[in-house]
């Protein structure tokens, strides 16, 4: 089960998804995140899972070629 972060967490390192993200990652890498259809949703089909460690691993990977388009903040 999903451990809530620690009373102690830093509010301006993790006052976005990605922060956020990032420290779940660090605290439960192997525990799923996300859930998600395979094949056809909601007809029975088969569903895939992603820990908090491929997630961040994912997003920071997008985050990447974002920004090597010129797309960030």
């Amino acid at each position: 089960m999903d451990k809530p972060l620690s009373k102690n967490w830093d509010s301006k390192a993790l006052c976005n998804v990605a922060g956020a993200l990032a420290e779940q990652s660090r605290l439960q890498p192997d525990l799923i995140a996300v859930r998600y259809p395979d094949e056809r949703p909601f007809r029975g089909g088969k569903y895939r899972s992603c820990s908090y460690y491929q997630l961040d691993h994912l997003s920071n990977s997008y985050a990447r070629g974002l920004q090597a388009y010129g797309i960030g903040p």
